[in-house]
């Protein structure tokens, strides 16, 4: 009789969050005045080689020491991309404090074949009633990808849950973040939108008990982004942050250029929207840490040396209308004001505009009224010069090399005082590699 008022419970718990889901609210503007990210300078924290971290997890134990476990595999020589179906096992590692030192511990939750897990990928850690619950994706198919749980009472050892896989989702479902709303759980993970409509998004399942997950509905939909392939590619690694009242929604995006972490702001941390974006931070698979009253920024990848943690700080900026402006270079030339000699070229998933030799890109964007200040984030390779309004904000000294991405403030408003402000990317190389600019997005404070 027990079991069945709970599952009763349960079951209406369930269709109130369905209902209260579905009901469309009348929503009120965001605050003239809000805090937004900004990522300061990053430190390697964990030197993982000669293996990669990439998705992972930080968490404080009860005992005041951290822990970090993410994907890992051997990193793959010439640059080439690794096989992300090989990894198999996740990388553990525990420090003192926050920056050290690590040490490297023995690898956990190797790939259990009885689920039928293919990999195990981007694990979340929450304590709960003495345990630390695991969430990470399985896979499994990218149809019927598995989101999985498996539970320690120390962070050493873990045991899979016998409700496992706890739901299955497409296309490669996958990166689960889980975040305690009052008496709820919510559980954010990257999914394609539909079978037929391939938008990236951000799912989410409402839980009382972190093991029971309601149907999924949507955090965001990206409707204005190219679909490239039906991965969720541009909403990975999703990571919710309450702070100061509202609500930030970090995402990774291979679209620009798989170094960089978007920011989506909003009052409801069910609902956000695509207008609602506020910064561009050079990271990827970006997770949030809080260490009493600080906040840090974690970043890993493929082509990195480990795990690196940046401050993050939350600085006052003024809303406005539109709250940032977006160049996709070689695809478009809404602001593109100057290219003599430029040409498109592919650069990975999708163009770069290349200039011609001692050539220059230059793009002009309307600033609004009353800004004081904004950032600049734009990727380029080649040798490069770029200015704002004719100030210098980035000289590579001529040196050629990869793509590289970069978030500059820039808080002297006189690049705008006309009200535009005017970018300009200098070709400053001599050899034979050009500068080539695949996109520039400009946000306002």
């Amino acid at each position: 009789m027990r079991a069945f008022s709970l599952q009763a419970h349960a079951a209406g718990w369930f269709m109130a969050a369905m209902l209260i889901a579905a009901c469309p609210v009348a929503r009120a503007e965001l605050p003239a005045q809000i805090p937004v990210p900004a990522m300061g300078e990053s430190k390697l924290v964990f030197d993982s080689n000669p293996a990669y971290i990439n998705d992972h997890t930080m968490v404080q134990a009860q005992d005041g020491t951290w822990h970090m476990i993410g994907i890992t595999h051997d990193k793959v020589l010439d640059g080439k991309l690794p096989v992300p179906n090989q990894e198999d096992e996740f990388a553990h590692a525990s420090a003192p404090n926050l920056f050290g030192p690590w040490t490297a511990l023995p690898h956990v939750l190797k790939v259990d074949l009885r689920l039928l897990e293919t990999h195990v990928w981007a694990p979340h850690i929450v304590f709960n009633d003495g345990l630390y619950y695991c969430f990470y994706a399985g896979g499994g198919g990218h149809w019927t990808s598995m989101i999985n749980l498996a539970t320690s009472p120390d962070l050493m050892s873990w045991t899979r849950h016998p409700a496992d896989p706890l739901f299955r989702g497409f296309y490669d479902a996958r990166d689960p973040m889980v975040l305690r709303l009052a008496d709820q759980w919510v559980m954010y993970y990257t999914k394609t939108y539909s079978a037929t409509e391939w938008y990236s998004a951000v799912a989410y399942r409402l839980s009382p008990d972190l093991i029971h997950w309601g149907d999924p509905q949507f955090a965001i939909v990206l409707k204005t982004l190219p679909i490239r392939v039906p991965n969720s590619g541009q909403t990975e690694s999703p990571f919710v942050v309450p702070y100061n009242g509202l609500y930030y929604l970090f995402v990774c995006t291979p679209d620009l250029g798989y170094r960089v972490t978007v920011v989506y702001v909003s009052d409801d941390p069910l609902h956000f929207e695509e207008k609602n974006e506020v910064a561009t931070l050079v990271a990827h698979c970006a997770e949030v840490v809080r260490d009493g009253d600080k906040y840090y920024l974690s970043h890993a990848g493929w082509f990195f040396d480990g795990v690196y943690l940046a401050p993050l700080a939350w600085k006052e900026a003024r809303r406005f209308s539109p709250g940032f402006l977006f160049a996709d270079s070689g695809d478009n030339d809404d602001y593109l004001a100057s290219a003599p000699g430029s040409r498109a070229v592919a650069r990975g998933l999708y163009q770069a505009l290349r200039a011609g030799a001692g050539q220059a890109i230059e793009y002009v964007f309307q600033v609004p009224a009353g800004v004081t200040g904004v950032n600049l984030a734009f990727e380029e390779s080649g040798a490069c010069r770029a200015l704002a309004g004719g100030k210098v904000v980035l000289d590579d000294g001529g040196q050629a090399g990869e793509p590289e991405v970069h978030a500059i403030d820039v808080a002297d408003s006189s690049p705008w005082k006309d009200g535009e402000l005017r970018v300009r990317f200098e070709d400053a190389g001599s050899g034979e590699e050009r500068l080539a600019v695949s996109w520039v997005k400009i946000y306002f404070r």
